[in-house]
């Protein structure tokens, strides 16, 4: 057995990293028992000893482990002592280490300290000596200044003085050779404005306190020199103009551009510049725009041609000129403002005066108003052409597009009611042409038509500040209290509602006429039929068209509306919110109208089917007597030119109404249709065989008003039909049929089984047929 205190399994490496507990274990065994131990063990498992032997070595086995593993304990507390004291040791010299990293890092910090107060220091020395320096360079440059105006104001005394003692008119001889020198002319117009600057300053300055300036000049004295500086200044200005006017007329751009250096220095340059552009041929020799021997807006091609022309010309001009200024004066924007502002409204001007003149008086012509408001857009664009093409010239340093728009001030003071004037007309004269007044897709295509060539005008006419409001003017511009039939909504409403007026008049002039067998002659089919669609198109049918007319120009003008007009109007809150309710009303009034209309057209068609009613409908098809018999298998004449007029009215309705249009009309149709034959069957007394052919005519109407496709409808005829058997069954079967099958109450009944003809002698268990449904009637006698 190996030595418990050299086991290798209890070494420190072999609890260090990769421990495992399986090969600790097993190095245990095989370092606790020996090799022959091990043999023997395996010899012994081969021999196969006894159980009491097997045991004995087991426990052997285990009391040797036991043994090692105290052993183990022992080396383990101990290895544990070594490893704890190691690491007091270690923490102990980590502490002194940590204590000694502080004590340098606060000396460290301290020296940090210490040299950012030194830099602070320093960064406040160097601001210091800056503003210095700066004081310092202040000081120089001040000084500086102080030595040249010094010199210049010796400079300009000298001056004075020389011009103090000029003597004789007109005669400079004497001055400085500044003043003499054709060669110096800049330097002496510069030199003679300061010193009428000068000169200026001091005349104020004497006014101030109080000096006289009055009396006879004396030689050498300030008011003397004074006198001879602006003689000598006039004169030079005389001349140099001379020289620049004789320089113009040969074109000599140097010399001109010299006369114009010098008249700068004298603050005289845009005088000159004036004189130059007064001199220029296209203000002494224009040409006169031709307008014809006819008006101006019956000849605008003319005009616009010739205008157009012209605009060609000046820009050809401007052009031109423009390199010449640009040459010759310093200031050439400030010539090139003068000179333009000139051309547009000089010369532009007056070929606009000449063009645009208005159709005078109230009684103007509408096309001549429309002709001249074209007219004036098509002039403002290509003046705006000519502006932007101007301003091009000029490399955009000008703006000449607000000077073009004031040129058109006058022409525009009255839109756009001038577009709401000729609209207006036109639309007087278009409806008084039209005699028949009835709505017209086409009419109200031209009315828009106006409306979008209107509204296209003045997106171009008007400031971008205004065209909301000025937009909306020409979409809905009536008030409560005032019609403006020029605007569209008013015309569009005005013509809608008189289309429907003349619709409801139309359908009562039809609806006065009906369908009799007299006036048919031929009882077929096909002629009831033809007969019928001749009444409804000659009466509700107007009516039904109108309405799908205006329904059309209403969907129209909500869809030109949001794609047209809104999007102009959007920039502001109020225009838009008018535009809507503007429409918003119309649409209001159209539907109303449009539900009166048909509801009396209603009313005029269910009194024709009334008049048939009581005309065609004879008691004796109900109460055949005298041997007269009716074939049953046919429907009577009045339920056939009824149900032929119900037909004809349903395919009109269908041809001019859609969706929940047509179904709630022929639902509306259809109710009334069940109440005037419910209450035309209170009017006969009807037989059993009577009640045969009533029940025939019944399902006609049935299977006619099957095809208005209501439920509704549907329910309501196949109750009427049920209520038909109320005259066939027999008296004894009345009660179930009432109380069961038509589940009505015995007063309602009461109102048809009176006009059975048995209804007075028939008995039921004794009783009458009044006494047998008097349980729900109060007072029947």
């Amino acid at each position: 057995m190996a030595s418990y205190s050299r086991l290798q399994a209890l070494s420190l490496e072999t609890f260090r990293s990769g421990f495992n507990l399986e090969n600790f274990i097993d190095c245990l065994y095989r370092e606790v028992l020996s090799e022959s131990e091990v043999d023997e063990n395996v010899a012994t498992r081969v021999r196969g000893p006894s159980p009491t032997v097997r045991s004995k070595e087991a426990l052997d086995k285990v009391r040797k482990l036991l043994d090692h593993f105290k052993r183990c304990e022992f080396q383990m507390r101990s290895m544990h002592e070594t490893v704890t004291s190691q690491l007091e040791t270690a923490r102990a010299s980590k502490e002194s280490e940590q204590e000694e990293f502080k004590g340098v890092v606060g000396v460290v910090e301290q020296e940090m300290e210490r040299l950012r107060e030194q830099f602070k220091n320093l960064d406040k020395k160097m601001g210091n000596f800056g503003r210095t320096n700066a004081r310092v360079g202040e000081r120089l440059k001040r000084s500086s200044d102080r030595q040249e105006r010094a010199r210049d104001a010796l400079e300009l005394i000298e001056y004075m003085q020389a011009f103090s003692f000029a003597q004789g008119s007109g005669n400079f001889d004497t001055l400085p050779d500044i003043f003499l020198n054709p060669h110096r002319l800049p330097e002496a117009a510069a030199v003679s404005q300061r010193l009428l600057l000068v000169s200026s300053d001091l005349r104020t300055a004497k006014q101030r306190v109080g000096i006289d300036g009055g009396g006879a000049l004396t030689l050498g004295s300030i008011d003397y020199a004074v006198a001879r500086l602006e003689e000598y200044a006039n004169d030079l200005e005389n001349r140099v103009v001379m020289r620049f006017d004789g320089a113009a007329s040969i074109g000599d751009t140097t010399a001109m551009g010299e006369c114009a250096h010098i008249m700068a220095e004298l603050n005289r340059e845009m005088t000159l510049a004036q004189r130059y552009i007064s001199t220029r041929p296209m203000f002494l020799d224009a040409k006169e725009i031709r307008l014809g021997e006819t008006t101006p807006w019956q000849s605008s091609m003319v005009a616009t041609r010739d205008l157009q022309a012209l605009y060609r010309e000046i820009l050809a001009i401007v052009k031109h000129e423009a390199q010449i200024i640009e040459v010759v004066f310093p200031s050439s924007y400030r010539a090139m403002q003068i000179f333009l502002q000139r051309v547009m409204e000089q010369r532009v001007r007056s070929a606009l005066d000449r063009i645009l003149v208005s159709p005078k008086g109230q009684s103007a012509d509408p096309a001549e108003l429309r002709s001249y408001i074209r007219l004036v857009a098509e002039v403002y664009e290509k003046t705006h052409t000519l502006a932007v093409n101007l301003e091009r010239v000029t490399k955009d340093q000008l703006d000449l597009l607000d000077l073009a728009d004031s040129l058109f001030t006058d022409y525009l003071a009255d839109y756009p009611e001038i577009e709401l004037e000729w609209m207006s007309g036109m639309y007087e004269r278009q409806e008084s042409n039209d005699d028949e007044g009835g709505l017209n897709l086409d009419i109200v295509s031209v009315l828009t038509e106006w409306n979008k060539e209107a509204i296209g005008r003045c997106k171009t006419l008007t400031p971008h500040d205004q065209l909301a409001h000025r937009q909306r003017q020409l979409f809905h511009s009536s008030t409560f209290y005032h019609a403006n039939l020029g605007c569209l909504l008013e015309q569009i409403a005005r013509h809608t509602m008189r289309g429907l007026e003349t619709a409801r008049d139309l359908s009562e002039l039809g609806s006065t006429f009906g369908i009799t067998s007299a006036s048919l002659g031929d009882l077929s089919a096909k002629s009831i039929a033809s007969a019928s669609d001749n009444l409804i198109s000659h009466g509700i049918g107007h009516v039904l068209k109108s309405v799908s007319i205006s329904s059309q120009i209403v969907h129209d003008l909500e869809r030109y509306t949001k794609g047209v007009v809104m999007p102009l109007v959007s920039t502001s809150v109020a225009e838009s919110a008018a535009c809507d309710s503007g429409l918003s009303a119309l649409v209001l009034a159209v539907e109303t109208r449009v539900l009166e209309n048909l509801n009396h057209a209603l009313k005029m068609f269910f009194n024709q089917v009334a008049k048939v009613l009581v005309v065609e409908q004879k008691k004796n098809e109900f109460r055949p007597s005298g041997g007269i018999a009716f074939a049953i298998d046919q429907p009577t004449t009045a339920c056939r030119i009824i149900c032929a007029m119900l037909d004809s009215l349903r395919r009109a309705a269908q041809s001019n109404l859609d969706g929940t249009n047509l179904s709630s009309f022929l639902d509306e149709v259809g109710c009334q249709a069940h109440e005037c034959l419910a209450n035309h069957l209170t009017r006969f007394s009807f037989s059993p065989s009577g009640a045969l052919k009533l029940k025939r005519d019944m399902a006609e109407f049935v299977d006619t008003t099957r095809r208005f496709s209501s439920v509704t409808v549907n329910q309501l005829f196949e109750s009427l039909q049920q209520l038909v058997n109320v005259f066939i069954v027999a008296p004894e079967s009345l009660l179930g049929l009432v109380d069961g099958t038509l589940r009505i109450s015995h007063k309602d009944a009461m109102r048809y089984v009176q006009q059975r003809e048995d209804f007075k002698t028939a008995r039921v268990e004794g009783r009458t047929l009044a006494q047998l449904f008097t349980s729900d009637i109060k007072g029947f006698d």
